[in-house]
């Protein structure tokens, strides 16, 4: 009985873990204040990426509101750009890298 039980709850687990959303990964470097600083989003699919892009706005811009966004190409590599109104009412433009998730269905 135990061991059923052990094998269903690594059954859970690993279900959970199939199914979390990407994350857009960041470190000091990359703050998305430029192309070359652009947030490096991970995905399997455009929706997924693009729901990692603004679940990335809310954890560090918390409140912002969305003016425009736009897709560039840079050395034929693409990205992301969202202008965003912050809490406070002022305005930043923040670059992603989307060339891990462009183009997945």
């Amino acid at each position: 009985m135990r061991r059923v039980l052990g094998v269903i709850v690594a059954m859970l687990l690993l279900g959970c873990a199939a199914h979390k959303q990407p994350a857009a990964t960041s470190n000091a470097e990359r703050n998305g204040a430029s192309i070359d600083s652009a947030i490096v989003v991970n995905g399997h699919s455009e929706t997924m990426g693009v729901n990692a892009e603004y679940q990335w706005l809310a954890q560090h811009y918390p409140g912002y509101k969305l003016k425009g966004q736009e897709l560039l190409f840079e050395k034929g590599k693409p990205y992301d750009l969202l202008e965003i109104y912050t809490s406070d009412g002022s305005d930043h433009k923040v670059y992603f890298d989307i060339s891990n998730f462009y183009g997945k269905v």
